[in-house]
């Protein structure tokens, strides 16, 4: 059971990281939205390729912690390129710093839990700013992934099922782009 689990694991981190570089394309080169959404879906799958295909090839532990820190920083670069107003670059550079400091041990095998709650503070109150300003219906997948990942930020240490949560995390990123793609 836990090498079929892999095997979809490793489809789904595939096809998403496929599925956001094409919709990215679509976004870049589209007339009617701005060349900074397609940026951003590439800036997204950049950071995530980091995170996903240490995971794919069962990499080491210091290198799957340096892709979960490099998707830390592209993740919050993601939603300044949503919503680029001063308060955004504001709360991003808190963040990026927050990440960059050595006290968040990305390599070590069991990471500082308080760092993890201290560093995503700011990402949350950034997604809770882009849901205002980018309003109907971009809220609802914003939203969404964000009651996935907070879970997991908060007790995946803990009860490691709940990673799980970053599968809709995954797919609400997707149709965040789609509905850039589609309405706007």
């Amino acid at each position: 059971m836990k090498e079929k689990l892999k095997k979809i694991e490793i489809i789904f981190d595939l096809s998403y990281l496929t599925i956001v570089v094409i919709i990215g394309f679509l976004l870049f080169t589209s007339n009617r939205i701005s060349p900074i959404i397609g940026i951003s879906a590439f800036v997204l799958a950049f950071g995530d390729a980091f995170h996903l295909l240490p995971r794919v090839f069962n990499a080491s532990t210091q290198a799957k912690g340096l892709g979960k820190a490099i998707a830390s920083i592209t993740m919050t670069l993601f939603y300044v390129f949503l919503c680029p107003i001063p308060v955004m670059i504001v709360l991003a550079a808190i963040r990026i710093f927050l990440c960059l400091l050595p006290q968040n041990q990305w390599l070590a095998l069991k990471p500082p839990y308080h760092w993890g709650i201290l560093r995503n503070v700011p990402l949350i109150l950034m997604g809770i700013i882009t849901c205002f300003f980018l309003g109907y219906p971009l809220w609802i997948p914003i939203t969404i992934s964000f009651a996935c990942y907070i879970p997991v930020v908060l007790w995946a240490h803990k009860y490691p099922m709940l990673g799980m949560l970053m599968l809709p995390k995954s797919i609400a990123y997707v149709a965040i782009l789609v509905l850039f793609l589609t309405h706007r």
